[in-house]
Protein backbone atom coordinates (compact mmCIF):
# COMPACT_ATOMS: atom_id res chain seq x y z
CA UNK A 1 0.00 0.00 0.00
CA UNK A 2 1.48 3.17 -0.85
CA UNK A 3 -0.15 6.92 -0.22
CA UNK A 4 0.96 10.43 -0.84
CA UNK A 5 -0.39 12.79 1.63
CA UNK A 6 -1.36 16.34 0.13
CA UNK A 7 -1.43 19.38 2.21
CA UNK A 8 -0.38 23.01 1.89
CA UNK A 9 0.23 23.60 5.61
CA UNK A 10 2.90 23.40 8.30
CA UNK A 11 3.28 19.61 8.71
CA UNK A 12 3.33 19.52 12.40
CA UNK A 13 0.53 16.52 12.58
CA UNK A 14 2.74 15.14 9.76
CA UNK A 15 5.86 15.40 11.89
CA UNK A 16 4.53 12.99 14.49
CA UNK A 17 2.80 10.60 12.46
CA UNK A 18 5.99 9.82 10.77
CA UNK A 19 7.10 8.51 14.11
CA UNK A 20 5.54 5.25 13.87
CA UNK A 21 6.85 2.80 11.48
CA UNK A 22 3.96 2.05 9.33
CA UNK A 23 2.91 5.08 8.40
CA UNK A 24 6.16 6.10 7.40
CA UNK A 25 6.80 3.36 5.63
CA UNK A 26 3.84 3.69 3.37
CA UNK A 27 3.78 7.16 2.64
CA UNK A 28 4.71 7.55 -0.82
CA UNK A 29 5.30 11.59 -1.28
CA UNK A 30 4.53 14.81 0.11
CA UNK A 31 2.65 16.86 -2.53
CA UNK A 32 2.07 20.88 -2.53
CA UNK A 33 1.41 23.54 -4.97
CA UNK A 34 2.84 26.12 -2.79
CA UNK A 35 6.65 25.27 -0.67
CA UNK A 36 5.33 25.01 2.65
CA UNK A 37 6.64 23.93 5.78
CA UNK A 38 5.43 20.09 4.80
CA UNK A 39 7.95 19.33 2.48
CA UNK A 40 11.07 20.70 4.80
CA UNK A 41 9.90 17.88 6.88
CA UNK A 42 9.40 15.63 4.17
CA UNK A 43 13.21 16.26 3.25
CA UNK A 44 14.22 15.66 7.25
CA UNK A 45 12.43 12.38 6.97
CA UNK A 46 13.99 11.18 3.34
CA UNK A 47 10.71 10.95 2.23
CA UNK A 48 10.22 12.28 -1.42
CA UNK A 49 8.65 16.09 -2.11
CA UNK A 50 6.48 17.28 -5.01
CA UNK A 51 5.65 21.25 -5.81
CA UNK A 52 2.82 21.35 -8.53
CA UNK A 53 2.66 24.99 -9.35
CA UNK A 54 0.68 24.86 -12.35
CA UNK A 55 -2.22 23.30 -13.61
CA UNK A 56 -2.38 21.01 -10.59
CA UNK A 57 -4.81 18.50 -10.82
CA UNK A 58 -3.98 17.29 -14.07
CA UNK A 59 -0.19 17.16 -13.27
CA UNK A 60 -1.28 15.59 -10.34
CA UNK A 61 -3.67 13.03 -11.62
CA UNK A 62 -0.87 12.02 -13.81
CA UNK A 63 1.60 11.46 -10.91
CA UNK A 64 -0.82 9.29 -9.14
CA UNK A 65 -1.03 6.82 -12.34
CA UNK A 66 2.34 6.96 -12.88
CA UNK A 67 3.69 6.17 -9.32
CA UNK A 68 0.85 3.53 -8.84
CA UNK A 69 -0.77 5.26 -5.71
CA UNK A 70 -3.16 3.61 -3.95
CA UNK A 71 -4.67 6.19 -1.88
CA UNK A 72 -4.01 10.13 -0.62
CA UNK A 73 -4.58 11.48 2.63
CA UNK A 74 -5.63 15.58 2.74
CA UNK A 75 -4.89 17.76 5.24
CA UNK A 76 -4.37 21.16 5.91
CA UNK A 77 -4.96 21.51 1.97
CA UNK A 78 -6.37 24.73 0.20
CA UNK A 79 -6.59 22.37 -3.19
CA UNK A 80 -9.44 21.83 -4.80
CA UNK A 81 -9.47 18.36 -6.51
CA UNK A 82 -11.71 18.37 -9.82
CA UNK A 83 -13.67 15.35 -11.48
CA UNK A 84 -10.98 13.68 -12.91
CA UNK A 85 -8.84 13.47 -9.86
CA UNK A 86 -12.38 12.06 -8.10
CA UNK A 87 -13.23 9.76 -10.55
CA UNK A 88 -10.21 7.98 -10.87
CA UNK A 89 -9.57 7.91 -7.30
CA UNK A 90 -13.34 7.61 -5.87
CA UNK A 91 -13.52 6.30 -2.04
CA UNK A 92 -9.54 6.55 -2.13
CA UNK A 93 -9.64 10.29 -0.90
CA UNK A 94 -9.70 11.02 2.29
CA UNK A 95 -9.69 14.60 4.22
CA UNK A 96 -8.35 15.62 7.98
CA UNK A 97 -10.44 18.21 8.68
CA UNK A 98 -10.77 19.71 12.03
CA UNK A 99 -14.66 20.13 12.64
CA UNK A 100 -16.94 17.47 13.41
CA UNK A 101 -18.79 17.51 10.22
CA UNK A 102 -21.12 18.81 8.68
CA UNK A 103 -20.74 21.58 11.06
CA UNK A 104 -17.94 23.98 10.14
CA UNK A 105 -17.29 23.33 6.58
CA UNK A 106 -14.89 24.72 4.35
CA UNK A 107 -17.14 26.40 2.79
CA UNK A 108 -19.36 29.43 4.21
CA UNK A 109 -22.75 29.44 5.67
CA UNK A 110 -25.43 31.67 6.17
CA UNK A 111 -23.99 32.47 9.58
CA UNK A 112 -20.29 32.69 8.21
CA UNK A 113 -21.19 35.33 5.77
CA UNK A 114 -23.05 37.15 8.36
CA UNK A 115 -19.96 37.37 10.94
CA UNK A 116 -17.26 37.54 8.02
CA UNK A 117 -15.78 34.15 8.91
CA UNK A 118 -12.56 33.02 7.37
CA UNK A 119 -13.72 29.50 6.56
CA UNK A 120 -9.89 28.35 6.46
CA UNK A 121 -10.14 29.53 10.29
CA UNK A 122 -11.95 26.44 11.09
CA UNK A 123 -10.74 26.58 14.86
CA UNK A 124 -11.27 29.64 15.61
CA UNK A 125 -14.91 29.96 13.51
CA UNK A 126 -15.77 27.23 16.13
CA UNK A 127 -14.99 29.65 19.11
CA UNK A 128 -16.34 32.62 17.88
CA UNK A 129 -19.16 31.21 17.46
CA UNK A 130 -19.27 29.61 20.88
CA UNK A 131 -19.51 26.06 20.22
CA UNK A 132 -19.73 23.74 23.40
CA UNK A 133 -18.61 20.42 21.57
CA UNK A 134 -15.63 20.41 19.09
CA UNK A 135 -13.43 17.89 17.14
CA UNK A 136 -12.25 16.93 14.30
CA UNK A 137 -13.35 14.49 11.46
CA UNK A 138 -11.63 12.33 8.62
CA UNK A 139 -14.21 11.98 5.40
CA UNK A 140 -14.01 11.31 2.06
CA UNK A 141 -13.71 13.51 -0.40
CA UNK A 142 -15.95 13.91 -2.77
CA UNK A 143 -17.12 17.09 -5.31
CA UNK A 144 -19.09 19.02 -2.90
CA UNK A 145 -16.49 20.04 -0.40
CA UNK A 146 -16.36 18.32 3.50
CA UNK A 147 -19.73 16.70 2.00
CA UNK A 148 -18.40 13.12 2.01
CA UNK A 149 -19.12 10.13 4.39
CA UNK A 150 -17.25 10.31 7.50
CA UNK A 151 -14.79 7.44 8.50
CA UNK A 152 -13.16 8.70 12.14
CA UNK A 153 -14.58 10.96 14.34
CA UNK A 154 -12.84 12.33 17.29
CA UNK A 155 -15.07 14.95 19.64
CA UNK A 156 -14.31 16.72 22.83
CA UNK A 157 -15.76 19.09 25.30
CA UNK A 158 -15.24 23.17 25.19
CA UNK A 159 -15.33 23.96 29.14
CA UNK A 160 -15.75 27.58 30.00
CA UNK A 161 -12.68 29.83 29.94
CA UNK A 162 -10.25 27.00 28.64
CA UNK A 163 -7.19 28.12 27.76
CA UNK A 164 -7.63 28.19 23.93
CA UNK A 165 -3.84 26.53 23.55
CA UNK A 166 -4.33 24.30 25.43
CA UNK A 167 -7.74 23.73 23.53
CA UNK A 168 -5.68 23.74 20.08
CA UNK A 169 -3.13 21.16 21.50
CA UNK A 170 -6.10 19.19 22.40
CA UNK A 171 -7.52 19.10 18.98
CA UNK A 172 -4.18 18.55 17.15
CA UNK A 173 -3.36 15.52 19.36
CA UNK A 174 -6.80 14.26 17.41
CA UNK A 175 -5.37 15.25 14.39
CA UNK A 176 -2.77 13.06 14.73
CA UNK A 177 -4.36 10.19 16.17
CA UNK A 178 -7.16 10.14 13.25
CA UNK A 179 -4.52 9.98 10.23
CA UNK A 180 -2.60 7.48 11.76
CA UNK A 181 -5.54 5.42 12.88
CA UNK A 182 -6.92 5.42 9.54
CA UNK A 183 -3.46 4.41 7.63
CA UNK A 184 -3.39 1.66 9.91
CA UNK A 185 -6.93 0.76 9.19
CA UNK A 186 -5.87 0.47 5.34
CA UNK A 187 -2.59 -1.25 6.39
CA UNK A 188 -4.23 -3.89 7.59
CA UNK A 189 -7.28 -4.39 4.96
CA UNK A 190 -10.40 -3.09 7.49
CA UNK A 191 -11.19 -0.37 5.06
CA UNK A 192 -14.27 -1.44 3.07
CA UNK A 193 -17.21 -0.06 1.33
CA UNK A 194 -20.80 -1.27 2.68
CA UNK A 195 -23.92 0.65 0.17
CA UNK A 196 -20.67 3.47 -0.69
CA UNK A 197 -20.17 3.86 2.89
CA UNK A 198 -17.04 3.06 4.36
CA UNK A 199 -16.99 0.23 7.11
CA UNK A 200 -14.01 -0.82 9.46
CA UNK A 201 -13.76 -4.61 9.65
CA UNK A 202 -14.06 -5.38 13.99
CA UNK A 203 -14.72 -1.49 14.46
CA UNK A 204 -15.40 -1.10 18.19
CA UNK A 205 -18.20 1.91 19.28
CA UNK A 206 -17.06 1.61 23.39
CA UNK A 207 -16.88 5.40 23.69
CA UNK A 208 -17.32 8.57 22.27
CA UNK A 209 -14.27 10.80 22.21
CA UNK A 210 -12.95 8.33 18.97
CA UNK A 211 -15.92 6.82 16.65
CA UNK A 212 -15.59 4.62 15.92
CA UNK A 213 -12.67 3.99 18.51
CA UNK A 214 -8.77 3.55 18.28
CA UNK A 215 -7.87 -0.05 18.69
CA UNK A 216 -3.70 0.20 17.31
CA UNK A 217 -1.49 -0.01 20.67
CA UNK A 218 1.52 2.67 18.75
CA UNK A 219 -1.69 5.04 17.77
CA UNK A 220 -2.71 4.70 21.64
CA UNK A 221 0.56 4.86 22.84
CA UNK A 222 1.80 7.80 20.75
CA UNK A 223 -1.56 9.88 21.33
CA UNK A 224 -0.76 9.47 25.38
CA UNK A 225 2.61 11.03 25.24
CA UNK A 226 1.98 13.59 23.57
CA UNK A 227 -0.89 14.32 26.47
CA UNK A 228 1.65 13.68 28.77
CA UNK A 229 3.95 16.40 27.35
CA UNK A 230 1.43 18.93 27.29
CA UNK A 231 1.43 22.19 25.12
CA UNK A 232 4.47 22.64 23.41
CA UNK A 233 6.49 25.87 23.97
CA UNK A 234 6.78 28.00 21.67
CA UNK A 235 3.53 27.15 20.53
CA UNK A 236 2.64 26.74 16.84
CA UNK A 237 0.38 24.37 15.85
Amino acid sequence: MRFVFVTTGSGYQLEQALQLFFFRENIFSIVSNTDCRALLIGNKNKIRTRIIKNDFNKKFNEYLIKHEIDYVLSQNNRIIFDMEVLHKYKNKIFNLHNSILPAFKGTYSGYQYKKNFDVSKIFENQIEYGSLVMGVTIHIVTNEIDNGYPVLVSIMNRPYYKDLKELRHLMFIKEVALMLQLIKWIYDKRFFLIDKKPIIKGAEFKDLEYTPNLDSIEVIEIISNLKKSGVPKPFNQ
